[in-house]
């Protein structure tokens, strides 16, 4: 791995995977160790750093044109779009997020990186990632319907598992509901009972009467 060559790069304009693989080459750590800390293969982190090798060599020459003449044009590169979507999460309000997922996004939207925000609060950068995904839906308000069709895809994969399993438990969760259902049926006419047992016993006396008439 050629140091020198990453210490070249603009990290503004790696994607955030390449930015950490990156930071930690520069660290010194190994593509092994690097692996362990993303959570992928060291043949993954080779992968991120070509690549950001190679984004950085397409701009340099759409920077610097073969048939442009005079002096080089500096282009400044411009903000990543997830920059500029997580600047749009400044005026948002974090009360709905957990305390863990209100400290990483607003270290992102600082402008720190994955593997930054990993080692201030001493959490992986692939946990960073989720509690940021958390946050994002959260704040966004698409979090509990991508939670809810994530268990519904969970919970059919389980059922075309374990089909017996399923079969069993659903005969199980049929007698629960069942005695529920009777229990809440007697609670509901003892407290009926005890609030109309004037009404009621006057019904029944005249019932009665009625009866022994007609007899």
């Amino acid at each position: 791995m050629n140091t020198e060559q990453l210490k070249e790069l603009n990290l503004e304009l790696l994607t955030e995977r390449q930015k950490d693989a990156v930071l930690m080459a520069l660290e010194g750590k190994s593509q092994t160790e690097i692996g362990k800390l993303m959570g992928v293969t060291k043949q993954n982190v080779s992968a991120l750093i070509k690549k950001a090798i190679e984004r950085n060599s397409r701009s340099k020459t759409k920077e610097c044109p073969k048939h442009h003449t005079g002096k080089r044009r500096s282009i400044s590169p411009s903000p990543s779009p997830r920059r500029r979507n997580y600047d749009d999460y400044k005026i948002k309000d974090f009360s709905v997020l957990s305390p863990r997922e209100r400290e990483v996004i607003s270290l992102k939207v600082e402008g720190l990186t994955h593997r930054q925000i990993s080692d201030r609060l001493g959490i992986s950068t692939n946990c960073i990632g989720v509690l940021l995904q958390r946050a994002r839906g959260k704040l966004d308000g698409t979090y509990h319907d991508g939670l809810r069709l994530d268990i519904n895809r969970k919970r059919r994969e389980y059922v075309l598992k374990n089909p017996e399993k399923e079969k069993e438990s659903r005969k199980k969760s049929y007698r629960k509901n069942r005695e529920k259902r009777i229990e809440d049926m007697r609670e509901y006419n003892k407290q009926y009972y005890q609030k109309h047992r004037i009404e009621i016993l006057h019904k029944k006396k005249d019932m009665r009467f009625k009866s022994e008439e007609k007899s």
